[in-house]
């Protein structure tokens, strides 16, 4: 037999006995008694980690305050979920088996027969001055495990062969792959430059809000910069193409690149990426390279699709932003009035000195705040171009105050905006701090109030029907009383004729204790022809019990499809739209020109 031969049987016979080991004997002490793998291993005192894979380059991080750094075979940024990862599982690594040393002793040619002749992987560890070092041997027959060894101990450990799927096939699989890692890079200023035209958003300090500083000074939607910022933050390299930096970058469009993004803090640059062209056959992926590295990546187009847009793109829309709360809004329309936010929370009309409705208010300030810019008509204007626009008198104009002045400014006004005449389906608007005239849709304009009593508190009263003593009803020369002798209970008063449908009345009457005006059409008696009240509209008294009463009269139809009302308050008449359900009960069941069902 020669040695060749010899050198076979012993491998196999050697393989044979692991097998045997590992799967007819019954270890003498349960797997789940066995102790860790690597004892006092704690993955925070951790500053190392060195992986050394056959036929493979070494790979060494080291911790840094920042976190991890790839130093080996190359200096960049490591990814740290993965080293941490890495060295949680070996905190709390435990062996299926292990095969001690006194067994070992028996055979030859062990690290052979355990793969360890040269082992598949080496993980050396450095932590407050000591070392660990595993070593990683092949794999039993049936794969699902691995052998281990810890240099300087003795035995051989069988553990789960998942611990190769968390150790590095090449450097870049410990690589950082975030395109920016945002959350350590401090910038104040953005240039982007696309297809030779540059533009530059600028941070303010004080409100963390972006403007656009050139090719102009106009406000930036901040919205639509940081979501494109969250974006790029979130972008993943997909594969780390080349890191030398011979490299010819034309081969990836990256020699004079269309488009760049350059983050500055101040004058200072801190990141640039320069994107170039696709892999053939891969319009989704694209180029990119940073100015502070020779490292050619590969990441999705997508995140950059927004930043290839025009700057009037990039350009606020919206005419007001509300940032903090309103205290107080002046408003010159058709009269000057005011309203003003008290301490309990409510707000009062002035100087009508009434309460205001807190419904039309919130409607008011959303409408302002979502109000948005639908054409640019000019961003430079002086005053003889005003009149123009009917903007040097405006027809509306909202001042929103806060309470106190924002930190820094000697008023407390958060934004004043003006709306001048309208043309078809565009009114022309400006903000008072703003050279620009702006066109919005008018139809939006037209839910804004124009005059005080629009704002007043829709509720007109509130009255329990158990109160009412009687109705009386009026149409004309015609009149009718009906009488309240209890819950569901009607009757005519002396004099009086006709029929009731009394659960009719008792529904009608119970509504009109809860009456409030959809909208404030005019006040003043002179209006009432206007709006469709005659003489002969229908008009209903409530009596009380206490003598008083209340009275509202129905009118013409409005453009919204409701019902006109009128009832008398602080001595004037006020003309409002009226709830279907309310007037629709009132012409059915208390109409004297048409028969009660």
């Amino acid at each position: 037999m020669n040695s060749r031969n010899t050198w076979i049987y012993v491998t196999l016979a050697l393989g044979l006995f692991v097998f045997i080991w590992i799967h007819e004997r019954q270890p003498t002490q349960a797997p789940s008694g066995l102790p860790p793998v690597l004892p006092g291993l704690q993955p925070t005192n951790v500053t190392s980690v060195r992986v050394r894979l056959t036929g493979q380059l070494e790979i060494q991080v080291e911790r840094t305050n920042d976190g991890w750094q790839l130093t080996r075979p190359r200096q960049a940024p490591a990814e740290n979920a993965r080293i941490e990862g890495l060295l949680a599982y070996l905190a709390g690594l435990h062996a299926q088996t292990f095969i001690p040393a006194s067994e070992l002793r028996q055979q030859t040619n062990v690290d052979e027969a355990f793969g360890f002749d040269p082992p598949q992987a080496s993980v050396l560890l450095q932590q407050a001055g000591e070392r660990q070092q595993l070593l990683v041997g092949g794999c039993t027959l049936p794969g699902d495990q691995v052998f281990v060894q810890v240099v300087g101990a003795e035995g051989i450990y069988v553990v789960e062969s998942e611990l190769l799927q968390g150790l590095p096939r090449n450097p870049n699989d410990w690589r950082n792959a975030a395109l920016l890692r945002q959350p350590n890079l401090a910038f104040d200023r953005l240039i982007v430059t696309n297809a030779g035209s540059t533009f530059t958003l600028q941070r303010e300090a004080a409100s963390g809000r972006w403007r656009l500083t050139h090719p102009m000074q106009v406000r930036a939607d901040s919205a639509k910069v940081d979501e494109a910022l969250d974006a790029l933050g979130q972008t993943r390299i997909v594969q780390f193409v080349t890191d030398d930096p011979q490299a010819d970058l034309e081969v990836f469009g990256l020699q004079r690149p269309e488009f760049s993004l350059t983050f500055r803090d101040g004058t200072n640059v801190v990141r640039e990426l320069r994107l170039g062209h696709s892999p053939t056959n891969e319009t989704r992926l694209a180029y990119v390279r940073r100015q502070d590295a020779p490292t050619v990546m590969l990441v999705p187009r997508e995140p950059f699709t927004v930043w290839r847009a025009k700057f009037e793109d990039f350009r606020d829309r919206h005419l007001l932003e509300l940032t903090h709360p309103v205290a107080r809004i002046e408003v010159q329309g058709e009269d000057t009035f005011t309203l003003q936010h008290q301490a309990d929370d409510t707000w009062r009309l002035l100087p009508l000195d009434l309460p205001a409705d807190a419904e039309a208010i919130a409607h008011l300030l959303a409408t302002l705040g979502e109000l948005q810019v639908r054409r640019f008509v000019k961003d430079v204007v002086t005053s003889p171009d005003l009149p123009g626009f009917g903007l040097a008198t405006p027809a509306r104009q909202f001042t929103l105050r806060r309470a106190e002045p924002l930190p820094g400014h000697t008023n407390n006004v958060l934004g004043e905006i003006q709306f001048g005449s309208t043309e078809g389906e565009y009114t022309y608007a400006r903000r008072t701090d703003e050279s620009a005239v702006y066109a919005v849709d008018t139809s939006e304009i037209r839910t804004l109030p124009a005059a005080g009593f629009q704002m007043r508190q829709r509720e007109l009263w509130h009255f329990d029907t158990e109160r009412v003593t009687g109705l009386l009803i009026q149409q004309g020369e015609s009149r009718r009383r009906l009488v309240r002798l209890g819950a569901d209970s009607w009757s005519l008063a002396p004099g009086s004729e006709g029929i009731i449908n009394v659960f009719g009345v008792e529904e009608t009457v119970y509504r009109l204790g809860e009456l409030r005006a959809v909208a404030w059409t005019a006040v003043g008696e002179e209006h009432l022809s206007r709006f469709g009240f005659q003489p002969d509209s229908l008009r209903v008294t409530v009596e009380f019990k206490t003598g008083d009463h209340l009275d509202v009269q129905f009118g013409g139809t409005a453009p919204s499809g409701l019902t006109y009302a009128a009832t008398r308050l602080e001595g004037r008449i006020w003309i409002f739209e009226c709830p279907p359900g309310i007037s629709q009960l009132a012409l059915t069941y208390l109409s004297l020109s048409r028969p009660v069902p």
